[in-house]
C-alpha cells in the first residue's frame, strides 16, 4: 500500500502533524531487542503504531495492509486507555480518507470507520 506524500499537499492536519511530530521511543535496532520480551506494552504498541504511520505520511510503500495493523494495535489492551488513544484513532480515519479515490472511497470509508 502506498499514499502519495502527503507533506508535498498544502500542509499536514493537525492530528497528521502532530504524529510526525511524536519521537519514537526505539531505533529499530533496540526494538527488536525489547519486542520478545515486551511484545504488547505500551510502549511497544506505541512504537509499532507510529513507525506505520509515519511511514504512511511520508509517502513510503507498505507491502502489508497497514490500517489492518494499525486497528490490530489499537485493540490491544495495553492501547485503550492511553491518554492520546484518541489521536492514535484519528490518524487512522485520516489516513484512510487520504487512501481511498475510487468510485467506492465513500462505502469504503464506511466499512473503515465501523472498525475503529
Amino acid at each position: 500500500m502506498n499514499l502519495e506524500n502527503l507533506e508535498s499537499q498544502e500542509a499536514l492536519s493537525p492530528v497528521l502533524q502532530e504524529i510526525k511530530d511524536m519521537d519514537l521511543k526505539y531505533s529499530e535496532e533496540e526494538f527488536s531487542k525489547v519486542t520478545g520480551s515486551e511484545s504488547n506494552s505500551i510502549d511497544t504498541s506505541i512504537y509499532e503504531f507510529l513507525v506505520i504511520a509515519k511511514k504512511l505520511i511520508d509517502g513510503q510503500k507498505l507491502a502489508n495492509n497497514p490500517f489492518d495493523e494499525m486497528l490490530e494495535i489499537l485493540r490491544r489492551e495495553s492501547m485503550k486507555d492511553h491518554p492520546k488513544f484518541e489521536l492514535f484513532k484519528d490518524t487512522v480515519r485520516e489516513l484512510v480518507k487520504n487512501s481511498v479515490k475510487t468510485k467506492n472511497s465513500e462505502k469504503d470509508e464506511e466499512v473503515w470507520e465501523s472498525n475503529i
